[in-house]
């Protein structure tokens, strides 16, 4: 795995950034490692990212996840739904952000959701029905 005792990983400053490459010359025609096993605590600020990046798909043990000030950020993917250990979920100042997907509603430890100054980031439950 890559940086397998890694818990706590924030990437700030780093506007041009969009994506997250892995070298993948070892792991040809095989499934490839996952991506920080041990990761609780995931801040992302200031990134270039569009979409949140696969790499970070299947963190079995994220707690935490902070993304702020994300301009370029577009999209939260639907995987965030696999991810059952997230107790907290923050997303501030990202102004391209769409609607977050309804995956989001079912996981199981979610405690806090704060979303803020994210114009398109609702969800369709989310809406009042009348």
């Amino acid at each position: 795995p890559l940086f397998p005792s890694l818990e706590r990983l924030q990437l700030s400053f780093m506007p041009k950034l969009k994506g997250w490459r892995r070298d993948s010359r070892n792991t040809k025609g095989s499934a490839r490692p996952p991506s920080f096993p041990r990761l609780n605590r995931l801040k992302l600020h200031q990134v270039g990212f569009e979409v949140v990046p696969d790499e970070f798909r299947g963190l079995s043990s994220l707690e935490k996840l902070f993304i702020k000030t994300c301009e370029r950020l577009k999209e939260i993917p639907e995987w965030i739904g696999d991810v059952t250990s997230l107790k907290g979920l923050e997303i501030h100042d990202c102004p391209k952000l769409m609607p977050l997907p309804k995956q989001i509603g079912n996981l199981p430890n979610l405690e806090l959701i704060s979303i803020k100054r994210c114009r398109g980031a609702y969800a369709e439950w989310w809406r009042d029905p009348t």
